[in-house]
C-alpha cells in the first residue's frame, strides 16, 4: 500500500502510536511527527491523551508548497516517493489534514512554521514553537 502512495489506515497508525506512547514514561515529553493526519486520528489522540494522563501542548504545522515538497522528496530515492505517489500523497494531505489544522487552531494549540527554508532554520523555528 505504501509503495503506491497510500497512507496506512487509521487503526494501524493508532496502534503504533499507542505502543510508542506506552513505552515512554509519563513525565517525559513526546513528539509525534506526522500524526495525526486525519480528523478521526486527532479526535482519537485527544481522547487517548486524557486516558494516558498526558496533555497536548502544541501542534506544529510545517507549511510548504507542493513543488518544494516534490523537489525534496525526489532526493530521498525511496520507491514510495515516485512522482505518481507524490501527487497522491499531496492530494490526500490537503484533503485530510486541513480539518486537523482547523481542529487544533480552534483549540488554541496550533503553531504554523514556514517549512520552505533550509532544514536547520525550520528546526529552529519548530523548537521555538514548542518551547
Amino acid at each position: 500500500r505504501l509503495v503506491v502512495g497510500a497512507l496506512a489506515a487509521d487503526d494501524e497508525v493508532e496502534s503504533i502510536v499507542e505502543s510508542a506512547v506506552a513505552a515512554v514514561p509519563a513525565h517525559q515529553n513526546i513528539l509525534l511527527d506526522g500524526f495525526p493526519r486525519t480528523l478521526s486520528q486527532a479526535v482519537w489522540l485527544d481522547q487517548r491523551l486524557a486516558a494516558w494522563g498526558r496533555q497536548l501542548r502544541r501542534v506544529v504545522v510545517l507549511e510548504i508548497d507542493a513543488a518544494t515538497s516534490a523537489q525534496r522528496l525526489a532526493g530521498r530515492a525511496r520507491r514510495d516517493d515516485n512522482p505518481a505517489a507524490q501527487v497522491q500523497k499531496w492530494q490526500h494531505y490537503t484533503a485530510q489534514t486541513q480539518p486537523v489544522i482547523e481542529h487544533y487552531r480552534a483549540a488554541g494549540r496550533l503553531a504554523v512554521v514556514d517549512g520552505r527554508p533550509r532544514a536547520e532554520l525550520v528546526a529552529a523555528a519548530v523548537a521555538a514553537a514548542v518551547a
